[in-house]
């Protein structure tokens, strides 16, 4: 363990970092008043697909066009995802939704999550703004309307987040990421 406390925006050894990262909320911080956030972000690779890492409940999904199919490729890190997966009730679950299990704040490399999408696929973020308030086939269909215009499709998805039933509407963000294109002059 490197000697004194924690010093953000310094170099530590892998092997140190995650235990001081998720013990040091930072100059006079109380640990239960860290940040709630989450995030997801994505890295497209030339003809071997798209690398998506996340934490919390953001998601990610991609579009085969070949199968017109849409398929989500990541998992909540909530507490309604961590009841319902241990069976409980989901009229019960529901009601913990808004409780990350895993925030941003308390992000180690031992705890972001990471996925492949297939090369290939259109690649779809989503805030809970989205993907809790678009119903499912509301939002496969407005990507199979829109998957050639990714920029049509991120406003598609953004506009059609509705106020829940009790006039709750949720910040709304989407990022459509086209798959690459070969280069016909690169050889591989």
């Amino acid at each position: 363990m490197p000697p004194g406390p924690l010093r953000y925006g310094g170099r530590w050894p892998a092997s140190s970092a995650p235990p001081l990262l998720i013990s040091d909320p930072g100059p006079g911080r109380d640990i239960r008043e860290a940040p709630d956030a989450v995030g997801v972000v994505a890295q497209i690779r030339q003809g071997k697909g798209t690398w998506v890492c996340w934490q919390g409940d953001c998601r990610a999904y991609g579009w085969d066009p070949d199968a017109g199919t849409l398929t989500r490729y990541t998992t909540d890190h909530n507490a309604t995802s961590y009841l319902l997966q241990y069976g409980v009730e989901p009229e019960i679950a529901e009601r913990y939704s808004s409780r990350l299990h895993i925030a941003l704040a308390d992000a180690t490399p031992a705890t972001v999550h990471q996925t492949l999408v297939p090369a290939g696929h259109l690649v779809i973020l989503t805030s809970d703004g989205v993907h809790d308030q678009v119903d499912p086939l509301v939002m496969e269909v407005l990507v199979r309307e829109n998957q050639h215009t990714p920029q049509n499709l991120a406003e598609a998805l953004v506009a059609a987040a509705q106020p829940d039933e009790k006039g709750y509407r949720d910040d709304a963000t989407a990022l459509v990421l086209a798959p690459a294109r070969p280069d016909p002059g690169v050889l591989r």
